[in-house]
């Protein structure tokens, strides 16, 4: 497992970080499946994670356009 890196340029100044090797995955798994086993929704839900990739689809739309991208609403649940 590599550590996490990144990089962040502002106005020519690139800032270098690091972060720790940790296992993310391996919590949000015990996680979900505490849920399940526990007959909670999970919180973010599939739903909320649904909201999430409209809008990151609709920002790569938006970059290859050059133009601002309109999220249509989704039906209530």
């Amino acid at each position: 497992m590599k550590p996490l890196a990144y990089e962040l340029t502002v106005n020519g100044r690139t800032l270098r970080k690091r972060a720790p090797k940790q296992d993310q995955f391996a919590a949000q798994l015990s996680y979900f499946s505490d849920c399940i086993r526990a007959n909670r929704d999970p919180s973010p839900s599939g739903f909320d994670g649904l909201y999430d990739v409209r809008i990151v689809q609709a920002l790569h739309e938006s970059a290859a356009r050059g133009k601002p991208i309109a999220i249509p609403p989704l039906p209530s649940r």
